[in-house]
């Protein structure tokens, strides 16, 4: 591992590579694996849900708007550009324009795009995004890093 930078990991390959959460997020460069859009799309869900849940126990009637309301809410439009960037980096692992993430406005064409971006690998090898992100290397530096 590289000292000089302690986020970097060192790949079988050669390269050095972190990850970068604000870049995950905010970035619509690059390309991620179906394990990375189902952990964002859980915990997205997840925190959501939670919220929805304790909301929903401390059942504030009567009022228009609890803050527990307004954090979920927040959560949701906090969201929308990071879903849509992730998205993005998905469909160009399969080797697709991010302009197809308009298709989940289309009743049934959603069901083909959520196919395709929760289910189908990623195209092997490099291509106009840029290399594929390999969840074995991604695996085995993130179990060298933390031994």
């Amino acid at each position: 591992m590289d000292v000089s930078n302690p986020g970097a990991v060192d790949f079988p390959t050669g390269a050095k590579r972190s990850f970068n959460l604000l870049a995950f997020l905010f970035s619509p460069r690059g390309r991620i694996n179906r394990a990375k859009i189902w952990g964002f799309s859980i915990l997205k869900w997840g925190a959501v849900l939670a919220l929805g849940m304790a909301a929903a126990l401390l059942d504030t009637r009567g009022a228009p708007a609890s803050p527990q309301d307004l954090l979920v809410g927040l959560i949701v439009v906090g969201s929308l550009y990071p879903t849509l960037v992730v998205g993005m980096k998905r469909l160009h692992d399969r080797n697709m324009s991010g302009w197809f993430w308009l298709l989940t406005f289309i009743p049934l064409a959603n069901l083909w795009l959520w196919v395709e971006m929760y289910l189908m690998p990623g195209k092997p090898g490099d291509n106009r995004y840029g290399p594929p992100n390999d969840l074995a290397a991604n695996r085995k530096a993130l179990v060298e890093t933390f031994q």
